[in-house]
């Protein structure tokens, strides 16, 4: 597949096999097809991630179970991904989710003792809030 688009008419068990047996991008691209057309998706989510060695799609499973509301598994892929970048992408999550009142702000600021490019996604985070509540006083 080279378009999302192209995942449209595909049989959700074409899309599990491109889950399981395509490159990165097939991967993202049936993860996201999935989301959309199953309501419990969750499962096999969840699943993926056990297995998924690429940092891309780890992120793009991140996001949608981010939209399920999956929290505690968002923070233990914050916690223990292996991908730094992974990790600061969804430390982002984890912010707009404490600064919703979803989680515990110690969620995040524990990842300050992470590596640096977490640490600064956690900082550039903060100072986009920051600027978005200065804006919204004048």
């Amino acid at each position: 597949m080279n378009h999302f688009e192209e995942t449209r008419n595909l049989t959700i068990e074409a899309l599990h096999r491109a889950l399981a047996e395509g490159d990165a991008p097939d991967r993202v691209f049936a993860i996201w097809a999935l989301a959309l057309r199953v309501p419990a998706v969750t499962r096999t989510m969840i699943d993926q991630l056990r297995s998924e060695p690429d940092p891309g799609v780890r992120r793009a499973l991140a996001v949608v179970l981010a939209g399920e509301g999956e929290l505690d598994l968002l923070v233990a892929i914050c916690r223990r991904d292996p991908s730094i970048h992974v990790r600061a992408s969804v430390v982002q999550m984890l912010f707009r989710f404490a600064d919703a009142g979803r989680v515990p702000w110690s969620l995040v600021l524990e990842r300050l003792s992470d590596a640096p490019e977490v640490r600064a996604a956690v900082v550039g985070q903060w100072k986009r809030a920051r600027h978005q509540n200065c804006a919204r006083r004048q």
